[in-house]
């Protein structure tokens, strides 16, 4: 076979790979304290199936064929983003191929990442190098929103230039923020900055208010009811059936080791159901106060994990991937 053949196959694949690509989904991982990394996830529209995702660890090919194909013929035709799907498409799959062999790894080639004492704590950080962005923002669109770093945790970044703002002459988007605690900086400057957004607020812990946003004292869950303690939980479809709201555009949480069967659940809503962008703090081997620790929340995900935090976060990556979404960003903030 000639090397030109052999590079039109390279072209002809990578162009069938990067095509599904046309609703994306966008996860801000952003991090703070001793063990806390906040994303920002994005949805790239088409989720792919068991088979699609194998297929994909397997063809993380080593050669640079396909980033001179993404280069200089991208398989789309918009000017900002074409190249950059393409290339997010194959550092997504190298990633996640790497992501899927750690986790098979025995814990003695993983010291890094070993828990210690009963919050399974490890060094400031480190747990968070597993996740890494497949995903760019272009650096103009990419903004903090809320209180600035080293300030207060409660900022979150958000890529602007994917934010839905409808269409027609209805156009407006709609946040939903999770967690408050009684704290809005960032309802109060999305407001600012967008003020066509419609803004919620949920947290089923406090009873607060804010012009900024409309606030609900309702905990999303993974299904509709009131626990032992009276707080009220519900699921993400049933608060947008209810508020009548048709696309979530951004989703912000802070919500102390919840953000672990989040996801889990969000397997069970439907891709409508699931948000544009997810901007979402994670803790992991820390105490939080009041809070349930994660292998408590999420079983499934620290199943036979030895306190060896590789375990659940190569599965959580593995979560975001059949969810449909991408890390875009990540921060770590030592305000703690």
């Amino acid at each position: 076979m000639s090397p030109r053949h052999q590079y039109e196959q390279v072209v002809d694949q990578v162009s069938k790979l990067a095509a599904p690509l046309k609703r994306r989904k966008v996860l801000i991982l952003v991090g703070a304290g001793i063990a806390i990394s906040t994303l920002l996830l994005l949805a790239v529209g088409h989720i792919p199936n068991a088979t699609e995702r194998l297929v994909a660890y397997h063809q993380a090919a080593t050669s640079t064929d396909e980033y001179i194909k993404c280069l200089i013929q991208p398989p789309t035709n918009e000017v900002m983003y074409g190249v950059e799907k393409c290339i997010s498409n194959l550092n997504n799959q190298r990633y996640l191929s790497a992501i899927r062999t750690i986790e098979t790894l025995p814990k003695e080639q993983l010291p890094q990442y070993q828990g210690m004492d009963t919050y399974a704590a490890v060094p400031k950080w480190r747990i968070f190098d597993l996740f890494q962005p497949t995903y760019e923002c272009n650096a103009m669109d990419l903004i903090r929103i809320g209180a600035p770093s080293k300030v207060l945790d409660t900022g979150k970044w958000i890529c602007t230039d994917k934010l839905d703002f409808g269409s027609g002459a209805e156009k407006k988007c709609t946040i939903f923020s999770l967690g408050s605690n009684n704290q809005f900086d960032f309802e109060h400057d999305i407001h600012v900055l967008f003020p066509q957004c419609q803004i919620h607020t949920f947290d089923c812990t406090g009873d607060w208010s804010n012009p900024a946003t409309t606030f609900h004292k309702t905990c999303i869950g993974g299904k509709d009811e009131v626990d032992s303690q009276g707080r009220t939980f519900k699921r993400l479809a049933t608060i947008r059936k209810e508020l009548g709201v048709d696309t979530i555009s951004v989703l912000k949480m802070d919500i102390e080791h919840y953000e672990w069967p989040f996801f889990l659940d969000l397997l069970n809503e439907s891709v409508e159901d699931r948000p544009m962008q997810i901007l979402v703090e994670f803790h992991a081997g820390m105490w939080q106060r009041g809070a349930d620790a994660p292998w408590a929340l999420a079983p499934s995900l620290f199943e036979n994990w030895s306190n060896n935090w590789a375990v659940p976060m190569a599965r959580v990556v593995k979560l975001f991937d059949e969810l449909g979404y991408r890390i875009v960003f990540q921060v770590r903030e030592d305000v703690y």
